[in-house]
C-alpha cells in the first residue's frame, strides 16, 4: 500500500487531502448505509465544516456526536477538528444521568445525536439536559436508518436542515478551555471521556500532532496491504477513534463499520468484505471464538489479529494464531493510546506474557521498582500524554509526577529484555492477610481451565483476612458445570498461594461488560458481597 508522505503536516485534514486528491475513488469506508470513496468523503467533511462554521464553531469550540461508530461519526470528527474546535464522542449505552455530566462538563457549541432505539429517545433526553441546566447548545438529530423515527424536540434541527443552512454567524471567542500546570500551550482536538469505572469521568484533552504520530507509528509497526479495518467499538474511546479509524485513514485504508457488536455478525463481516485487520479487546474474540460457526466462517483475509489493553490467555492466543499473527498492545484514553505495542508474531510466550514494547518516544518506568520483576504502578512520559483534564485542573495536576510522568493507576513490571508485564489495576488489587493479591494473576489461572470461557477475580469484605477474592466464571457450551467449581479450586490450589485463592467461584452466564468490551468489575463487586 502507498502510504502518504512522513513529511506531510501533522493534520487529519492534510492526509484526508492527499488520499481525496491522488485516489479520490479508493474505497475510505463502508457501513450499513453502503460505501463511501475517499473523494466523497473529503467533500462531506468539507460541507459539515462549512456548516459547522455557519454556526459559529471557531477554534476551541466543542462539538459533541452521541452515535454508534459509522459514517456520521468520522464525518463530524474529522470536519471539527480542521476548524481547530473539539470534538467529544457520546455512548449511546451512557445513561441519561451520564450524559448530563458529559454536556454539562463539555459545554459544546453543538450536539449532534441520531434518533430513537428501543426505549431510549436520545433527542428528547439531550434536549431535557440541555433546557434545565441553560446550556447554549444547537441540537442536530442525524437520520439514522439503524434508529426509529424521532419526535424532534421544537429546539433541535434535522442534520439536512442543518447541512443546508445559508450565511454565517458570528461566534465570541471560546475562553472557557481549562488551564493548568499539567498542560502544555498546545491546542487540544478531542475529548475522551474516562470509562467512570470509579468516581466521575473526566475528560482527557488530547492534541492533533499526538494523534496523527500514533497513527503512523502504528501503521509502521503493523503494515498490511491492503489495509481494511472492522470496527464495532463505541466513539467515546480510543479504541475506536485512534486505534482502528484515524490509523486506517490516514493509511489510505477502508474501515468497515459495525454500529453495533454482535459476535456472530461480525464475522461474517470480516469474510465479506475481507477485512485484513481485525482488533478489539480479549472479551470479544473469547465471544467470537466461542461461536459453532467459528471454525467455519472464513477469516483468510485476516493478515494481523490484535489483542489489545489486557493480557492474552493462552488458549485464546493459539487458536487465533492459527489464522493470523497477533499483536498486542497497552493503553488507555490518557495516552493517546497504546503505551506499548508488540508487532505481530505467533509466539505464545511473547503473547501470554507481555503487552510489548514501549512506543516511540514513550518513556516507561515501575513505581518503586528495584529491579527488573518488581510490580508496581506504571508511570510514562510522552509527547502523547494528554495536555489535562478538562476544567479539572486538580485532577489535571495529580495525574502527573513532579517530572512529568503520567500516572497510569495501572500495576506491571518491566522484563529484562524491556518488555513490559501487566499486573491489573492499582485499584484492583486488594489485601488479603496482609497480603497483595492481583485479580489479573488469579484470571490467568482460571482461564487456563479448558471449560472455562472467561473470568473475572473482584474482592469482597472479610471479617478475618480483610478482603478475600471471588470469582465469575463464564463456563463454556462444552463445560459440565456441575464438576466445574471443584476442579477450579483444585486447579487454584495446585497453582497459588492460599491468600490467592478465590475464597468463592461464582457461575454465570455472562459478565456484565462496560462498552467498550471489558468487563464491568463495580457491578462484580456489588455481586461479590452478596456472594459471601
Amino acid at each position: 500500500m502507498t502510504l502518504a508522505p512522513a513529511l506531510l503536516p501533522v493534520t487529519l485534514s492534510a492526509h484526508l487531502a492527499w488520499w481525496a486528491e491522488r485516489h479520490p475513488l479508493r474505497e475510505a469506508l463502508v457501513d450499513e448505509l453502503g460505501r463511501m470513496n475517499f473523494g466523497e468523503l473529503q467533500a462531506q467533511v468539507q460541507h459539515w465544516a462549512s456548516a459547522m462554521t455557519a454556526q459559529g464553531v471557531r477554534s476551541g469550540a466543542r462539538v459533541a456526536m452521541l452515535a454508534p461508530p459509522g459514517r456520521e461519526s468520522l464525518v463530524c470528527l474529522l470536519a471539527t477538528v480542521s476548524l481547530g474546535a473539539i470534538w467529544c464522542g457520546l455512548d449511546p449505552r451512557c445513561q441519561p444521568q451520564e450524559l448530563e455530566h458529559r454536556l454539562c462538563n463539555l459545554q459544546a457549541r453543538l450536539v449532534f445525536s441520531f434518533g430513537r432505539q428501543g426505549k431510549r429517545d436520545y433527542p428528547v433526553e439531550i434536549a431535557a439536559i440541555l433546557a434545565q441546566h441553560a446550556l447554549q447548545a444547537q441540537l442536530v438529530v442525524v437520520e439514522d436508518n439503524g434508529a426509529d423515527a424521532a419526535t424532534s424536540p421544537p429546539a433541535a434541527v434535522s442534520l439536512a436542515s442543518f447541512l443546508a443552512q445559508p450565511g454565517l454567524v458570528s461566534a465570541p471567542p471560546d475562553t472557557t478551555a481549562s488551564t493548568n500546570s499539567a498542560c502544555t500551550a498546545a491546542q487540544p482536538c478531542v475529548i475522551v471521556y474516562t470509562s467512570g469505572s470509579s468516581g466521575l469521568p473526566k475528560g482527557a484533552m488530547l492534541q492533533e500532532a499526538a494523534i496523527v504520530a500514533f497513527c503512523r507509528a502504528q501503521n509502521a509497526l503493523w503494515p498490511m496491504d491492503p489495509l481494511r479495518t472492522l470496527n464495532f467499538l463505541p466513539i467515546s474511546h480510543v479504541g475506536s477513534i485512534i486505534d482502528l479509524t484515524l490509523p486506517t485513514i490516514l493509511a489510505g485504508g477502508c474501515v468497515v463499520f459495525q454500529r453495533k457488536f454482535d459476535a456472530l455478525a461480525s464475522l461474517q463481516l470480516i469474510a465479506t468484505e475481507r477485512v485484513t485487520f481485525w482488533g478489539s479487546v480479549p472479551s470479544t474474540f473469547i465471544l467470537q471464538r466461542a461461536l459453532p460457526e467459528f471454525d467455519s466462517t472464513d477469516l483468510s483475509s485476516v493478515q494481523v489479529i490484535a489483542i489489545e489493553g489486557a493480557p492474552i490467555p493462552a488458549e485464546l492466543a493459539e487458536a487465533l494464531g492459527k489464522i493470523a499473527p497477533i499483536a498486542t498492545n497497552y493503553g488507555m484514553n490518557e495516552t493517546t493510546s497504546a503505551i506499548t505495542a508488540m508487532a505481530p508474531t505467533r509466539s505464545l510466550a511473547e503473547l501470554t506474557g507481555s503487552v510489548g514494547y514501549p512506543m516511540p518516544a514513550t518513556e516507561l518506568r515501575i513505581a518503586g521498582a528495584v529491579v527488573a520483576g518488581d510490580i508496581g504502578e506504571i508511570e510514562v512520559r510522552s509527547p502523547r500524554c494528554l495536555l489535562g483534564y478538562w476544567r479539572d485542573s486538580a485532577a489535571s495536576a495529580a495525574a502527573f509526577t513532579g517530572d512529568g510522568y503520567f500516572r497510569t493507576g495501572d500495576l506491571g513490571a518491566m522484563l529484562p529484555d524491556g518488555r513490559l508485564r501487566l499486573a491489573g489495576r492499582k485499584k484492583e488489587m486488594f489485601k488479603s492477610g496482609g497480603y497483595n493479591v492481583y485479580p489479573a494473576e488469579v484470571e490467568a489461572v482460571i482461564a487456563a481451565h479448558p471449560g472455562v470461557q472467561i473470568a473475572a477475580v473482584v474482592a469482597a469484605p472479610h471479617p478475618i483476612w480483610f478482603e478475600v477474592g471471588v470469582a465469575f466464571v463464564v463456563a463454556k457450551e462444552s463445560a459440565q458445570t456441575s464438576m466445574l467449581i471443584g476442579e477450579l479450586n483444585i486447579q487454584c490450589r495446585e497453582q497459588l498461594a492460599d491468600y490467592k485463592r478465590p475464597k468463592q467461584f461464582v457461575l454465570l452466564p455472562e459478565l456484565p461488560m462496560l462498552s467498550i468490551g471489558k468487563v464491568d468489575r463495580v457491578a462484580l463487586s456489588a455481586q461479590a458481597v452478596a456472594a459471601l
